[in-house]
């Protein structure tokens, strides 16, 4: 009775262990882009590299925004156009720079966001809009400085890097790509199979209970 009593323990910890690993995962990824208006020629771009969120982390996306004029919007956005999925509602998107032709660029009256809209649940995440609100002060461009809200205008931006933090989402950034293959492999296998390993090493216990047991009689 009494190893029968100590498997039915040790299988129900292997049975908890195993879904709490599997139950810590991020939402479903997402890819987003730069997207930016030039109102001199009514031109929208958009960047050409998009980025995929797979969690909590710090990101950076670029776009190369061929020496706009009358910057009159600069978003980053869900490629589809569509709600995000489960998971993103609490998501908060923190902008630690907006950097234009490779200098300091833009400064934000709040660096804060919603990562999805309140209103429509799609990632679409608006730094200057001319038409709504815009949250730029301060601009550094091209070895100038000034204010956007007394009428300066961004102009003559080749290209932009948005470096930023996103939290409250779960899971984790990707790996660098850049990282050796080996280094990646073996991560995966450490950190994907935490509970098959749990379940494992239970079942190795349960059997030497059982083997002390059979010695004892």
């Amino acid at each position: 009775m009494k190893l029968k009593k100590i498997l039915a323990t040790i299988v129900c910890c292997a049975l908890t262990i195993g879904s709490t690993a599997i139950s810590a995962s991020a939402a479903d990824p997402v890819e987003l882009k730069v997207y930016a208006q030039d109102t001199s020629v009514w031109e929208l771009c958009e960047g050409a590299d998009s980025l995929t969120i797979t969690g909590d982390g710090t990101y950076s996306i670029s776009a190369d925004l061929k020496g706009y004029n009358l910057f009159a919007t600069l978003y980053i956005k869900d490629v589809t156009g569509a709600a995000a999925p489960a998971g993103y509602e609490n998501a908060v998107m923190t902008v630690d720079s907006i950097i234009l032709n490779g200098s300091t660029g833009l400064e934000l009256t709040q660096t804060e966001f919603p990562l999805a809209n309140p209103d429509s649940g799609i990632i679409d995440v608006c730094f200057v809009n001319q038409w709504a609100e815009t949250y730029v002060t301060n601009v550094e461009l091209n070895g100038e400085s000034y204010n956007f809200m007394d009428g300066g205008n961004i102009v003559d931006v080749n290209d932009v890097t948005i470096n930023f933090t996103i939290s409250g989402l779960g899971g984790e950034a990707a790996a660098d790509d850049s990282a050796p293959a080996s280094d990646s492999a073996t991560e995966t296998a450490a950190t994907g199979n935490t509970g098959a390993a749990a379940v494992v090493s239970v079942m190795a216990v349960a059997g030497a209970a059982a083997l002390v047991s059979r010695k004892r009689k």
